[in-house]
């Protein structure tokens, strides 16, 4: 491996992770308000810190990309390390700085949310909820200076070369694990901060307020758990990525895998644990109480009906927590008993590759993850959002208790446990299998693929619940009722029956027939296959959730254009999980098939695959679309009465309806265009006889394509709930249209972004060899394209917090003014050293005729 390669590597781990902190901080600084920011002013300060820095990583990784992968000269190799490592360097120490201010952030989240009557200044009793992530940041930053000293004090060593299926092993199981801790940390730590101290037991009983003591703790030493977890995954991986290690090096990690899997199971059970408490821990008083104001949560005196009240239904949550608890540890038993399994299922080497089954699972967890994770908001804010419904009260009555939130709050709770649930299950399988050697993995595989009905089963009831949960979210939270989110659910759920159904069938003729006579069009190799839908299933499914939350927070649902923005959000919604859905299915047939059976079903999925790419255009453009009526049905200000809101819409919604529209055309135009490319490649004659290194530098470009493309639909998403939550400042439109119009902008050009990466490794991997580089050389510019739209997209992000602290808290207008230049600075000094060493280069070589050098306008 060439170091330059490692270091490009380790630039794009580091900016994928800050992808997902910028997402989280966004997230946040969205929802701060300027009586929150005067009380606790650190909270949006760590927090702007963290979104500039992890913007800041992202942008370096992006234009180092954008200046390196045109680079393919050999006598450019050693000067490309030389001018790469700073950048890289820069890139992840910002990296590691965005990570320690978001961990020393979350401490003040408790005195920010807590609905209990706040004290004038935060003590250490009000921040003692978020006090676990200090110590862990402080860990990382002790441990990430003694090993940045050691690297430059100690020197390198030769080390003994490591079988590739070791390192590829050790990397896949340690990075997908990371992933999932850092999901889950986010998402957990921001529910868990809508915690409800009481001094009181909210109906009566006294072991009540024991268990409303118990819950944050529980909770918070969960995250502790996942929190250590982020950061050993993520520094074992930066050694795997970096070059190869000796036996002992090697020992140490997989020793430190084994540690982190045990964190990693700890910390799910706990926050399991932690979960099945909710209806205590997240419980206002029943009926209201004096006691607690309205200054920071809505737990104040009110007429509830019946005295309503989350701890009355408290049940709910335990039962579903301590069934998926059971599961678990059922499977832990069970997976213990496998491993000294020395039957054998009848297959051979020929006949089957049930490594795969590994790979399949992988992508149940993934979707377990995500709707476990983005229903944790509706299951802590139940009693605030639901019971003492709907927000803004606007003097209506409030909900209480009724059979659709009910039903609402079973369905959050089961696609929570479920999910969860599988992750658990999904990461006991991998972890044991990859520490047993090739013929006892074989041995042990094929005795869980016998038992993996559990898990499909956990796996339906998630998606299945998380649904209904999205149907139910009309009818439980607003007033008027939105009954499309609800029939949309209905029909969704008919079509994934159909589906699956119609997957099934496939399966069963690919089982009972060795060939299967197909169109040659249509007939795609089983790892092509996987290839395509794995391109578009990660952004997909992030949609899917955001568009979950686009409807769980629409707060005018009286509006003239609320059907229309409903519809939107639900056909996006449909969409994404239509596709994932699709996926995974397919990944987890394909796993169990012998090898010729393999190819012959992915031989029938032609018009699967048309229906899946269709879909994901279908998401995002109906996600577009929602966008673009958004700005007539969100709230603009949270001090005016429901009745005034019109005027803002009309002010500002233009926004969102030119960007929306604008974005529209523009993924219409490039998608044409595309295609268009395709069909005069396709029928051309351009096409020649690849050589090895073209092809290889064709599968190179789809690579950097697909590359990020999770954590750009992230951004988008998080950049959408900003303009979603915020208010504006009735004082300073100027401020207001220059904040939202960046924010619509980034929003669109990252969207723009992923439909390019989308339609371009579809056209390309349809075709054959030769084909594939003659649509390459066509498809240049678009290549560059993307990482030009997202690169102008991190900046006109950064740009949007240049206001922001003017819009929300106009005393501390400085504070995102000050880290928005910063920022600036360090990524513009970046980018520029980046060009200057680029074209220095350039010009030192360019008197050498024997080098074949690309121009420098290229």
């Amino acid at each position: 491996m060439h170091a330059w390669e490692a270091a490009l590597k380790v630039a794009d781990a580091a900016a994928g992770q800050s992808g997902f902190i910028a997402g989280f901080a966004y997230y946040e600084l969205s929802r701060q308000s300027a009586a929150n920011a005067e009380r606790v002013p650190w909270y949006p300060i760590l927090l702007l810190g963290a979104f500039t820095c992890s913007v800041v990583c992202s942008g370096i990784t992006a234009y180092l990309h954008l200046q390196t992968d045109e680079c393919d000269c050999e006598a450019l190799e050693e000067r490309r390390q030389r001018r790469s490592y700073l950048a890289v360097k820069l890139a992840y120490w910002c990296n590691r700085m965005a990570f320690y201010l978001y961990c020393v952030s979350m401490p003040f989240m408790g005195p920010v949310y807590n609905p209990s009557p706040p004290p004038p200044t935060p003590g250490i009793k009000e921040i003692a909820l978020g006090y676990h992530m200090l110590i862990i940041g402080a860990v990382a930053a002790v441990l990430d200076i003694i090993f940045a000293v050691r690297d430059c004090l100690e020197p390198r060593r030769e080390a003994e070369e490591l079988s590739d299926e070791v390192d590829v092993n050790q990397y896949q199981s340690m990075d997908s694990m990371g992933n999932r801790a850092l999901l889950m940390v986010g998402f957990i730590q921001h529910a868990s901060a809508r915690f409800v101290q009481l001094q009181q037991p909210p109906d009566g009983r006294e072991y009540e307020l024991y268990l409303n003591s118990l819950f944050p703790l529980v909770v918070s030493v969960g995250c502790v758990c996942l929190q250590l977890v982020v950061y050993m995954t993520f520094m074992s991986t930066t050694q795997l990525r970096t070059s190869q290690l000796s036996t002992k090096a090697a020992r140490c990690l997989f020793v430190l895998f084994r540690i982190s899997e045990f964190f990693f199971k700890l910390g799910v059970f706990l926050v399991l644990a932690g979960a099945s408490l909710t209806g205590w821990g997240c419980s206002c008083p029943c009926g209201g109480s004096a006691d607690y104001g309205t200054a920071v949560g809505p737990c104040g005196a009110s007429s509830v009906p019946e005295g309503a009240c989350y701890a009355r239904v408290a049940y709910v949550p335990l039962t579903c927590c301590v069934a998926s608890i059971l599961l678990i540890v059922f499977f832990q038993c069970w997976s213990r008993c496998a491993t000294h399994c020395d039957e054998d299922d009848g297959r051979t080497d020929e006949d089957s590759e049930l490594g795969g089954v590994s790979v399949a699972l992988d992508s149940l967890a993934t979707v377990g993850t995500l709707a476990a994770g983005f229903v944790m908001y509706n299951i802590t804010t139940f009693n605030t959002d639901v019971i003492r419904g709907p927000f803004p009260a606007d003097d209506r009555p409030l909900f209480g208790l009724n059979p659709w939130g009910f039903y609402f709050l079973w369905a959050n709770w089961l696609a929570f446990s479920m999910g969860l649930g599988v992750v658990v299950c999904v990461q006991i399988i991998n972890a044991r299998a990859n520490a047993l050697e090739t013929t006892a993995r074989k041995r042990y595989l094929a005795a869980v693929d016998s038992m993996l009905l559990p898990i499909e089963i956990m796996s339906l009831v998630s998606l299945i619940s998380f649904v209904l949960a999205f149907g139910l979210l009309g009818m439980a939270k607003m007033a008027p009722p939105r009954v499309e989110g609800f029939i949309a659910s209905l029909l969704f759920l008919v079509l994934l029956a159909r589906q699956l159904q119609k997957i099934w069938t496939l399966r069963k003729a690919a089982e009972g027939s060795e060939r299967t006579s197909v169109s040659v069009c249509h007939a795609f190799p089983a790892s092509v296959l996987k290839g395509k839908l794995d391109a578009i299933t990660g952004p997909s499914m992030i949609f899917g959730g955001f568009a979950y939350n686009g409807v769980s927070f629409l707060f005018r649902s009286g509006t003239l254009l609320a059907p229309t923005y409903v519809v939107g959000m639900a056909t996006s919604f449909s969409s994404a999980l239509y596709l994932t859905f699709t996926s995974a299915i397919i990944d987890f047939n394909l796993a169990r098939l012998s090898p010729k059976a393999k190819e012959a079903f992915a031989a029938t999925l032609g018009e699967t695959l048309v229906y899946a790419r269709r879909s994901y255009a279908l998401c995002l453009a109906a996600f577009m679309m929602a966008f673009t009526v958004m700005g007539y049905i969100k709230l603009w200000d949270y001090g005016s009465p429901l009745s005034e809101q019109a005027v803002l819409s009309w002010k500002y919604g233009v926004l969102q309806l030119v960007g929306g529209l604008l974005g529209l055309s523009s993924l219409w135009r490039l998608r044409n265009t595309i295609r268009e490319a395709a069909r005069l490649a396709r029928n051309g004659s351009d096409a020649q006889e690849p050589a090895g290194p073209e092809l290889c530098k064709v599968r190179q470009m789809l690579a950097n394509a697909k590359s990020g493309s999770s954590s750009t639909a992230f951004q988008v998403g998080n950049v959408f709930y900003e303009v979603l939550f915020s208010g504006v400042n009735l004082q300073d439109p100027v401020a207001n249209f220059a904040y939202f119009g960046f924010a619509v902008t980034t929003l669109v050009l990252g969207s723009i972004a992923l439909m390019i990466s989308c339609e371009l490794f579809f056209a390309i991997e349809e075709l054959s060899d030769s084909l594939k580089c003659a649509l390459a050389a066509r498809l240049t510019t678009h290549f560059r394209l993307i990482r030009i739209l997202y690169m102008a997209s991190l900046t006109t992000w950064l740009c949007s917090m240049f206001f922001s602290s003017q819009v929300k808290y106009p005393e501390l207008w400085w504070a995102s003014f000050s880290w928005s230049c910063g920022g600036f600075v360090v990524l513009a000094s970046a980018c520029a050293w980046i060009r200057c060493q680029r074209t220095a280069k350039f010009s030192e070589l360019s008197s050498d005729s024997s080098l074949d050098l690309p121009s420098e306008g290229s």
